[in-house]
């Protein structure tokens, strides 16, 4: 648990970027999480990959083709 708060504490007022396109610091925070409870990093970047293209997440239904200003979003 200390290794998540200090991880937090570290990144907190750090900038996430979009889920899609992982910066370091999303990838740290995954790190750390996945140290703690055992997983895979492999899984959980399939995982986060997986959930940035859920219309949720999107805004767009399944199949609808990207804008040029979904690189940008």
């Amino acid at each position: 648990m200390t290794k998540l708060v200090r991880t937090y504490d570290r990144y907190c007022d750090k900038n996430l970027d979009l889920l899609r396109n992982p910066n370091k610091i999303r990838v740290a925070l995954d790190k750390a999480v996945c140290d703690t409870l055992g997983l895979d990093q492999a899984i959980v970047s399939t995982m986060r990959t997986e959930l940035s293209r859920e219309p949720m997440v999107t805004g767009k239904r399944y199949g609808e083709r990207p804008t040029m200003m979904d690189r940008y979003e």
